[in-house]
């Protein structure tokens, strides 16, 4: 997981400071390796994430929410069911021999 800690464009999304890039959306981000080089972009650990909350509170009086994973879905109660297939067993012909003419 990365926090944004100086703003960027990249392929038509502007990323603002304090906007956490979970690890699936890295391939989203143009030239990320540099990003991350640069300092755009901050890598979060166990180590540093309270040094990360305390900086972005103090600088931008943002409130960082790294305890939880950021989701695009809502959870669904259900767990998704698999329908069971039936493979049928191959069959196999047994192969003719032609009479050849001599």
């Amino acid at each position: 997981m990365y926090v944004v800690k100086k703003p960027f464009r990249s392929n038509g999304h502007f990323y603002n400071y304090g906007d956490i890039v979970n690890d699936g959306d890295i391939a989203n981000i143009k030239l990320f390796k540099s990003k991350v080089g640069f300092g755009k972009l901050i890598a979060i650990d166990e180590q540093n994430a309270n040094e990360l909350k305390a900086y972005f509170k103090a600088k931008y009086g943002i409130d960082l929410q790294l305890d939880k994973p950021a989701t695009d879905k809502p959870a669904t109660d259900k767990p998704a069911t698999v329908k069971p297939t039936t493979v049928k067993p191959a069959t196999v012909k047994p192969a003719t021999v032609k009479p050849t003419k001599s």
